[in-house]
């Protein structure tokens, strides 16, 4: 939740999910797995050059 329409989209789904605990666990996941994609780019891009 960095930019504004973010952090309301965040809040809307915290106050929609069954479990709030659930959707920022799930929100981590998905940060981590971004960050992975990105190194895993990074790491192609190194290993063309």
């Amino acid at each position: 939740c960095l930019n504004h329409s973010m952090i309301q989209n965040c809040w809307h789904v915290s106050a929609t999910a069954a479990k709030p605990g659930e959707v920022i666990r799930q929100a981590a996941k998905l940060a981590e797995a971004r960050k992975l994609g990105q190194n895993i780019v990074r790491l192609v891009e190194k290993i063309k050059k």
